[in-house]
């Protein structure tokens, strides 16, 4: 699991462009493909429960006379494949007075005493009359039972990874492949215990991660590890975790990037772990090189350039790590100043561990092999790190401001992730 500090932004106001008023010939505004007027994760509908449909409306409907103190009389059908499924009519459920979605819609509900399964898409078509009789009527072009899966389609998805990624959509499962390389790699995200806590437009945005980071931290580490290409996120409404890794299995609380909506690098580094699959705790000088080095990918390779990491997660000072156990600067001071394209102390590190050859007791020699042709060689690990405790890496703020590239002090004055990327790729 990871640790982390975060800290949120405020959700942005979503205001609509203009007010929104019924037509005079009583049709409300159609809503394609299950997006409300300004509600940009289409949020309206969803089924609720079993039998339940949920329905947000603007505030406005109460302009047309519906009235949820009494039991306004609908008509509604729900049609599958050009065939209709479930059709009737109902009385508004008015036992909550008011239900708000999170763009301020006013939810309604009613049973249509039909079960549907779970993502299962359907057309929703509703009407109702006012107190002069009028007709109003409203189409959705898809629903799901449960969660709003509305938004997850393909085309999301391309819009943001462009053509080298391939997308396909299935009911509780959303699966990536790309060639990225010369190596074949597969993601896949499963949401069958996903509560929508997670927004459509995060989930997008993980994906998009995926791809930044994962096959950047393969190509440096993946040989050595024999890490897995096929990697499958679940983002569950389960467990207490905040996130957590297991061979090539990663796990997110649905309700983590919702609190912390910029702690997107936790998984950057549960991603590292896959690529450590199965670091023997046993076989470090300290078994807390495990989440050390996750931690050192995490900041690394951090998504978009520490964009959202390095507001909310940073490396602590010499002061606070003062020790080699629990230092994740050192490790990245060390391949800074002492890793070259063809002599890469990171990944002899990353060996080491991976390898099972040098058990705790006798990381001298680990240590001597990860020197070994650098400016470090001959020198012992307490030695190496007193260069590093008296040095200036080691003291400078690595804290940035949100969505700001490059703005901590230590970022400033050593272009740590530039140099990554000209040494390693």
């Amino acid at each position: 699991t990871t640790d982390t500090t975060p800290t949120n932004d405020p959700t942005p106001n979503v205001t609509p462009e203009e007010p929104y008023v019924f037509p005079e010939d009583g049709a409300l505004k159609s809503l394609e493909d299950g997006k409300a007027p300004y509600a940009p994760d289409g949020k309206n509908p969803s089924l609720v429960g079993d039998t339940k449909l949920l329905v947000f409306f603007e505030f406005a409907y109460k302009k047309a006379g519906l009235d949820l103190a009494e039991d306004t009389v609908i008509t509604y059908k729900v049609t599958k494949n050009g065939e209709a499924a479930v059709e009737g009519t109902a009385t508004l459920d008015t036992s909550v007075s008011e239900i708000k979605n999170e763009y301020g819609y006013i939810g309604v509900c009613f049973d249509c005493g039909k079960s549907f399964g779970k993502y299962e898409k359907g057309t929703f078509e509703i009407s109702f009359k006012d107190k002069s009789g009028k007709e109003y009527t409203l189409k959705n072009q898809n629903i799901y039972k449960g969660v709003s899966y509305l938004g997850l389609d393909s085309s999301a998805f391309d819009a943001k990874l462009g053509d080298k990624v391939t997308t396909s959509v299935a009911k509780q499962s959303i699966i990536q492949s790309a060639t990225i390389d010369g190596v074949d790699f597969t993601f896949t995200l499963y949401l069958s215990k996903w509560a929508g806590k997670t927004s459509v437009n995060q989930i997008i945005t993980v994906s998009q991660l995926f791809w930044e980071v994962y096959p950047r931290m393969y190509s440096r580490f993946g040989e050595a590890g024999q890490s897995p290409t096929d990697v499958t996120l679940t983002i569950e409404d389960a467990g207490y975790e905040i996130a957590s890794a297991s061979g090539k299995d990663v796990h997110i609380h649905d309700q983590w990037l919702r609190d912390h909506q910029n702690d997107y690098d936790c998984l950057t580094h549960e991603f590292a772990h896959v690529i450590q699959n199965g670091w023997d705790g046993k076989y470090c000088e300290y078994s807390d090189y495990i989440e050390r080095f996750a931690d050192c990918c995490r900041y690394l390779y951090a998504f978009q350039n520490g964009k959202f990491n390095d507001s909310d997660w940073t490396l602590n000072t010499v002061s606070g790590e003062s020790t080699r156990e629990k230092s994740v600067r050192f490790l990245v001071w060390m391949d800074y100043f002492y890793s070259t394209e063809d002599n890469d102390l990171l990944l002899k590190f990353f060996t080491a561990c991976r390898s099972k050859k040098y058990p705790a007791s006798n990381w001298n020699a680990a240590w001597e092999y990860i020197f070994e042709g650098s400016e470090l060689e001959g020198k012992t690990a307490d030695q190496v790190w007193d260069m590093y405790a008296a040095s200036e890496f080691a003291n400078l703020s690595a804290k940035g401001v949100y969505g700001i590239v490059g703005f901590s002090p230590l970022l400033k004055k050593y272009d740590v992730r530039e140099n990554l990327v000209k040494k390693h790729g």
